[in-house]
């Protein structure tokens, strides 16, 4: 399908979410093994993040396992529960891990240049690694 869409022109741009109740450690190289396998272009990285008056937050809630209401924190790039299946810290470590690495210069050029897009491709990149992650 991803091969279809970029002969038609369309550049894929993926979004994960990390840190349901299912995901462990494994899932961030899993993960960075796929998008290169797909050739996937662009991605964005994120943690789940409870949002009030969401299904989640209601479920993460009731089983104690939001451990901040600082808002400021609810920003898709910090922690903000207990997750199940590893360390709040590891899965925050973890996704800038990943992201430094789909992210890293060399990456994002060769990525570009394979790119039918090429400049859109890598100024997409280059800007969510600038000001998404600050890298």
């Amino acid at each position: 399908m991803i091969d279809k869409a970029e002969r038609e022109g369309m550049e894929i741009w993926a979004s994960f979410i990390f840190g349901f109740d299912n995901d462990d450690a494994e899932i961030f190289d899993t993960t960075y093994e796929k998008l290169n396998e797909w050739g996937i272009k662009v991605a964005e990285f994120n943690i789940l993040t409870p949002f009030p008056k969401t299904p989640i937050f209601k479920k993460l809630l009731k089983e104690r396992r939001i451990f901040t209401f600082d808002w400021s924190k609810y920003d898709l790039r910090h922690v903000v529960f207990e997750p199940k299946q590893m360390e709040a810290k590891e899965l925050e470590r973890e996704v800038k891990r990943i992201s430094r690495k789909f992210f890293s210069l060399d990456k994002i050029l060769a990525r570009s240049i394979l790119s039918k897009h090429k400049i859109l491709s890598f100024l997409a990149n280059y800007s969510i690694r600038t000001f998404i992650y600050g890298l």
